[in-house]
């Protein structure tokens, strides 16, 4: 029996549902892909996060791809380990952060924990809060939900 592999195309990354909506949690995060000054963000974060351009060591994962995870981490009100695990079992958090849970390794939730300790002085009381405003100034209300899916709506004019 041959093990299917998010690498090269396989089971993973062909996953698509043809004749349904897509989920409400794939909806957000694409609008949130689209609608977020992530190099706004990416700028903020720098002077906190220099693992993925140092010179020597490890190679560290992607700022980018870190800042989702907080994002994803903190909208959705997860632990670390629970951030790693909802990218590993959804789809649409995946595709969001930019990994594949399969190929190669995401990140770890010491390595989360360690991003998040790291750029904690930077967003005050949360990324979400940056994220929030963002929206607001694009004309976008974020509601938080607890026991449904964060979701935004269009403010009404006035």
């Amino acid at each position: 029996m041959n093990a299917l592999s998010a690498h090269g195309g396989t089971l993973f990354t062909s996953n698509r549902w043809k004749r349904s909506n897509p989920p409400a949690r794939a909806e957000l995060l694409q609008f949130l892909h689209e609608s977020v000054n992530w190099a706004g963000l990416e700028a903020a974060a720098r002077p906190y996060y220099q693992s993925d351009i140092q010179s020597t060591g490890r190679k560290g994962f992607s700022l980018g791809m870190m800042l989702r995870y907080l994002l994803v981490q903190e909208l959705w009100g997860l632990s670390d380990q629970g951030v790693v695990d909802m990218a590993k079992d959804s789809y649409s958090v995946a595709k969001f952060i930019g990994t594949d849970p399969d190929y190669p390794r995401p990140p770890s939730a010491a390595a989360v924990r360690k991003f998040r300790q790291a750029t904690a002085a930077c967003w005050g009381e949360g990324i979400k809060w940056v994220v929030y405003w963002d929206l607001q100034g694009k004309g976008y209300e974020l509601r938080m939900g607890s026991l449904a899916e964060p979701m935004t709506r269009r403010k009404p004019k006035g």
